[in-house]
């Protein structure tokens, strides 16, 4: 018996016989030129070897999986450069799917588990889709003209154990970004600014500056200047609260929080402000339509059940543009370890979208073992989302020295402790109203909480955008520009550092 290693393509017509009952000679003529004019030379072209072919499918073999992948990728863009302007149910569509291993040959066909799961991988695929498994993806990683999407695990008929599926396509080509894209990613920057309450004649400074900023972007890229390419775009959702005590809520806003800032460590990637995510908390809204709105390609889904100190979170990652479920995963983890369930979610998503997750210098954020002061720094977090008064930053204050008295170890929480201070600081808010006294305190507070953040770790933006806010109460203005540009290079998506940093420019 004959065995050889080798790359399997499969492909099936997409409605083969509704087309057929509906015109039964136009589909044949249809189906006979595409074959012909296409998918034949398309094959000859990558040395595929058509095994057999039906009415409506095909099994092509390749001596390496990049050309099998290349000749998919071409029929696939071929055959939707044909079908536009043409109407759904007319449409000639296919499935591919493409696997490597080892095969039994003999003179007419091949066999085995390979072939198998390609074609299992074929009836996975939406149309006009080309899937591939985790063999083919680890054999073509990192080419350039390749881009991978990680559709999740899945349990294939008669296949053991489940396959890892990935969607193929071409790797985009960065683009300039439209004006109309620039203006949208300065406002998105601008929406934390209007979390803390200003004068009305800074707020509109601040508008002017940032459009104009905008503005100038765009003749830039007029005049034929390179303007930084974003390559995805991403809002995590408010999670849902699973657990049966609705006084748990404040957990799942937390770490939908906690999320979003993690997820700014991905390279070239938008992260929508926090502000607007929660805008669809409670709302049974379309993918479609969040991504319509809001200009964002992906979507993180899921739900928190907290029971005790023991945490399970469900998630689903989606394509806003189709609605459909990129992956699905299930984190299990103990509140004292929620970093490391922020770095497995974050570490998948920028695995599934292609995406360089940015090494932080330094993980040590959260080095506290306390859950009782994980969960007032949670608490403090989930109050600030649901809105800044000096009511609520007081409190937020008072759980935030309550963990750092617990637990004085944590980066995130001393940081978090310097930014409401200084919000009592510059809001003239709670004792600051009337106490001149007092607000020097704040002042002196802030800095003793920015001090400790730094020793524990240097790298959270946060912290260098609370340095800003010390360095101009202190009058250090080119200090505290200096400040911000730091926060920035760690966290491109902190909205309230370009806020900050535009209105101290003006």
């Amino acid at each position: 018996m004959k065995r050889r290693m080798t790359a399997v393509l499969l492909a099936d017509v997409v409605g083969y016989s509704r087309l057929m009952s509906t015109d039964e000679e136009a589909t044949h003529v249809m189906l006979t030129e595409c074959f012909a004019g296409l998918i034949e030379p398309k094959i000859s072209e990558h040395g595929g070897r058509l095994i057999r072919s039906s009415g409506d499918g095909l099994l092509v073999e390749f001596d390496s999986a990049l050309d099998a992948v290349r000749c998919g990728i071409e029929i696939q863009r071929e055959l939707s450069t044909r079908n536009a302007g043409v109407s759904t149910e007319h449409r000639f569509q296919m499935r591919i799917g493409v696997n490597a291993g080892d095969v039994i040959v003999d003179e007419r066909d091949i066999y085995g588990n390979s072939v198998n799961i390609a074609a299992r991988l074929e009836t996975l695929a939406e149309p006009g889709e080309l899937f591939v498994t985790n063999t083919v993806r680890d054999q073509l990683l990192g080419h350039p003209d390749l881009a991978f999407e990680d559709r999740g695990r899945h349990r294939l008929k008669n296949i053991d154990p489940p396959i890892q599926v990935f969607r193929v396509t071409r790797a985009q080509e960065p683009k300039t970004l439209s004006l109309l894209r620039r203006v949208r990613l300065a406002a998105r920057r601008c929406l934390a600014l209007f979390l803390t309450p200003r004068p009305i004649f800074l707020v509109s400074v601040l508008a002017v500056v940032l459009a104009v900023a905008a503005i100038i972007g765009a003749l830039s890229v007029w005049r034929g200047q390179n303007a930084h390419s974003v390559q995805a775009s991403i809002m995590v959702l408010p999670f849902r609260s699973m657990s049966n005590d609705p006084e748990e809520g404040y957990f799942a806003d937390a770490v939908t929080d906690d999320l979003t800032t993690d997820l700014s460590r991905m390279a070239d990637t938008v992260v929508i402000a926090r502000a607007t995510a929660f805008t669809y908390k409670g709302k049974v809204v379309d993918p479609r339509r969040i991504g319509q709105d809001c200009d964002v390609r992906y979507l993180l889904e899921g739900s928190i059940r907290k029971i005790g100190t023991k945490v399970q979170a469900n998630t689903h990652l989606v394509d806003a543009h189709s609605a459909v479920a990129i992956w699905a995963d299930q984190f299990d983890s103990d509140v004292t370890d929620l970093f490391e369930l922020q770095e497995a979610v974050t570490g998948r998503i920028a695995s599934s979208l292609g995406i360089q997750l940015v090494k932080a210098e330094s993980r040590r954020r959260e080095r506290s073992r306390d859950p009782n002061a994980i969960d007032m720094r949670l608490r403090a977090m989930a109050i600030l989302i649901d809105s800044i008064t000096p009511q609520h930053n007081l409190a937020a204050r008072k759980y935030l020295q309550e963990s750092v008295r617990l637990s004085p170890l944590s980066a995130n929480a001393w940081s978090q402790l310097a930014d409401v201070l200084m919000r009592d600081y510059w809001n003239f808010w709670n004792e600051a109203e009337k106490d001149a006294n007092a607000r020097e305190d704040l002042l002196r507070q802030a800095e003793h909480a920015l001090q400790k953040a730094f020793s524990l770790d240097p790298t959270v933006a946060l912290s260098h955008m609370d340095d800003g806010f010390i360095r101009r109460a202190k009058g250090d203005h080119q200090g505290a520009l200096d400040a911000f540009d730091r926060a920035l290079s760690l966290d491109p998506n902190l909205a309230l550092a370009y806020a900050q940093k535009a209105n101290h420019s003006f």
